[in-house]
């Protein structure tokens, strides 16, 4: 009896010790198997980000797309306002343009000037039919943001503030000059039912000027004096 009871009882650690090396055995399985889903689970995670990343670089595109078109617009065409880019000189909108359209070109290269350029002078009528008559020193700079405004909702779009130093109130004709376009002006005061009236108007106010694509060279052109030339920020 002795004898047979031992044996049972080795045949019962045997087999304890069997399940013991399969349950390690099914353990080690369950951890490669956890090692295996997190990386799944990282890989997933970079594909929801590129896929993320990517979306986004699309909606940029897109959006610089929609600013071009919108930009481009034939010039002489009165129920399109601008668009494009925003003098910031604060106070209300007022006067009319009497004047023509400036005779310059945009220029050869898109070199960036260090200084404001002055020009021969060009007259532009009030509407008290007074005039202004003088050479201008035209100063442009990237103003604040104008993200949100019609056509422009990259976060790279800004006013474009203009400066013209002492020179007398008056009403003036102002383009909207830029390297993606040298053709001509994306905004010009011409044909519009009012010019811009300095100092006490904003262009904006009259559908005006705001820009969008970082790099790209910006000037203006008020009563045929042209501005500097300011390389868009990012």
């Amino acid at each position: 009896m002795t004898g047979t009871y031992f044996l049972g009882i080795n045949q019962q650690q045997a087999v304890v010790q069997e399940l013991e090396q399969k349950l390690e055995v099914e353990q080690r399985l369950v951890q490669a198997l956890e090692q295996n889903l997190t990386q799944v689970q990282e890989q997933v995670q970079d594909l929801e980000l590129a896929l993320e990343q990517a979306q986004g670089q699309q909606q940029d595109q897109q959006q610089s797309q929609n600013i071009y078109q919108t930009f481009n617009y034939p010039p002489s065409d009165p129920g399109q306002f601008g668009n494009g880019n925003a003098v910031n000189t604060g106070g209300s909108n007022g006067g009319s343009n009497g004047g023509a359209p400036s005779d310059s070109t945009p220029p050869d290269s898109a070199a960036t000037e260090s200084s404001a350029v002055s020009s021969p002078p060009s007259t532009t009528q009030e509407s008290s039919g007074g005039s202004v008559d003088a050479p201008l020193s035209v100063r442009l700079a990237s103003g604040d943001s104008a993200q949100g405004r019609p056509g422009c909702s990259s976060r790279y779009c800004r006013e474009l503030e203009i400066d013209l130093g002492d020179a007398p109130a008056g009403v003036y004709s102002v383009e909207c000059w830029s390297s993606r376009d040298q053709s001509q002006p994306w905004y010009q005061t011409a044909g519009r039912s009012a010019g811009w009236r300095w100092p006490d108007s904003t262009l904006w106010q009259n559908g005006g000027c705001y820009f969008g694509y970082p790099g790209e060279q910006v000037w203006v052109v008020v009563n045929g004096n042209r501005s500097n030339t300011v390389t868009w920020p990012s």
